[in-house]
């Protein structure tokens, strides 16, 4: 089982999210976005998907085999970095 961890649910997170939940071999077990609102419409579509206090925390997961940054263009290079050195694959 692959393990998905997104950062970012605006748009393109909430259709990452739901692809995930698709296939077999796939999970999504951790995601975060800086709007609360976007969290929580996650949450009641997938209920067992664990809301992440921070970008950071997504990235340090155990439950987290790949971090998929859904984030504006401007933070990716901040959040691929702190996937890529914990030790995660990184999907942009």
């Amino acid at each position: 089982m692959h393990r998905i961890g997104i950062i970012g649910l605006g748009s393109i997170g909430k259709r990452m999210l739901a692809a995930i939940v698709e296939h077999e071999g796939f999970c999504a077990s951790v995601a975060y976005d800086p709007a609360p609102a976007a969290c929580a419409a996650a949450k009641a579509l997938h209920p067992t998907l664990r809301i992440a206090p921070d970008a950071a925390a997504v990235c340090v997961a155990e439950n987290v085999d790949v971090v998929y940054v859904a984030c504006p263009p401007s933070l990716h290079a901040e959040h691929a970095v702190a996937a890529a050195t914990a030790g995660k694959a990184v999907l942009c």
